[in-house]
């Protein structure tokens, strides 16, 4: 089950002596100085029973949920083309109250069961924003996003609902892709919807046991593919 909402809202600047943004002819979709602030919310719940992927797991009870709150500040720079700033904060908490774990012999199989996962993570990052019209009247359109961005997650683990005194805390530098689709219903109200596909990343972890640093791992990758947790919908208001 997934369940994801995003709202914005956006306040623009259009200049002296215009009253309206005139989509037409000159194939403006997004115009000039326009200034927007929002915030976009999104929330996902996966299920062990919803996943194809986990043919060696039986009897498998384990649940995940996750929940990101961004607000952001967007400047459009030129016509179709803005810049903006994004502060996002993401909680993510997933556990598993019973596994059997078989790979088609007794001598590699075991279960473990009552084990929670609580993550929280903060991310600043800046993002260019290009817009090109689909129709003659620019009510539709396409978008791209590209984004600069830090992240700094903590997780951290329990058992048997008793706290472990082990953690791991990640740093993560990320450049990320989003295209989307979106549709001008008036002047002022606006819908979008985006989808992530990859990008490149950086990760420094660090492993903590008793406020100690047992472990370190660093590791980047590049990966480009649809990922459908990063899914979002949006309304835009523009005042």
């Amino acid at each position: 089950m997934m369940a994801l909402f995003s709202l914005w809202l956006g306040a623009e600047d259009k200049g002296e002596g215009s009253s309206d943004i005139q989509r037409g002819p000159d194939r403006v979709f997004m115009p000039k100085k326009d200034f927007s602030a929002g915030v976009q919310f999104s929330y996902v719940d996966l299920f062990s029973k919803d996943s194809e992927y986990l043919m060696l797991l039986q009897h498998l009870d384990a649940n995940g949920s996750l929940m990101t709150f961004a607000p952001y500040l967007d400047y459009t720079y030129k016509d179709n083309r803005s810049v903006g700033l994004r502060a996002k904060y993401s909680s993510a908490q997933g556990g598993i109250s019973n596994a059997d774990f078989s790979m088609l012999s007794d001598d590699l199989s075991f279960s473990f069961s009552d084990i929670e996962a609580d993550s929280r993570s903060i991310q600043a990052e800046i993002f260019h924003r290009a817009y090109a019209p689909l129709d003659k009247n620019s009510r539709f359109g396409v978008f791209t996003d590209i984004s600069l961005g830090y992240s700094y997650t903590r997780t951290s683990f329990s058992y048997n609902e008793e706290s472990l005194d082990s953690y791991s805390a990640a740093n993560r530098v990320k450049i990320a892709v989003h295209p989307g689709l979106m549709v001008f219903v008036t002047n002022s109200i606006s819908t979008h919807v985006s989808i992530g596909i990859g990008g490149a990343t950086y990760n420094h972890i660090d492993y903590y046991k008793n406020g100690e640093i047992v472990g370190t791992r660093d590791f980047s990758k590049v990966r480009f593919m649809l990922d459908i947790l990063d899914i979002s919908f949006g309304l835009s208001f523009h005042i």
